[in-house]
């Protein structure tokens, strides 16, 4: 019972904030999952969509405890107009890691303005 009043309340965190957030731009896939495995190599690539009639400029960077082993293939980036960009992410995991269980890390877009 406690986890679903943290989900809903967590839920309800994100509408209140999809909801004031006037630019918001589509990001495909939203999440990606990815079980640790020794020394993993894995590319990744996601979309981000540009729902205004100007161009959108992004900055992109990555948080969370084990970002350093994410690099972005671009750390700025230009959509244009009612279109879609793809960019890539490596993702090289370390031989081991210290602390065991889930690591949640994020790839951060926000709008220059």
């Amino acid at each position: 019972m406690k986890k679903a009043a943290i989900c809903i309340a967590a839920f309800a965190i994100f509408l209140i904030l999809s909801f004031s957030t006037a630019n918001a731009f589509p990001i495909s896939p939203p999440t990606i999952i990815i079980d640790f495995k020794p020394n993993l190599q894995y590319t990744f690539s996601y979309d981000v969509g540009n729902r205004q009639d100007t161009p959108l400029n992004i900055e992109m960077y990555t948080r969370g405890d084990l970002n350093e082993t994410i690099k972005l293939s671009d750390t700025h980036g230009t959509i244009p107009p009612d279109a879609w960009k793809t960019f890539t992410a490596d993702v090289n995991l370390p031989a081991k890691i210290e602390k065991a269980g889930i690591h949640e890390n994020k790839i951060v877009m926000e709008e220059v303005i």
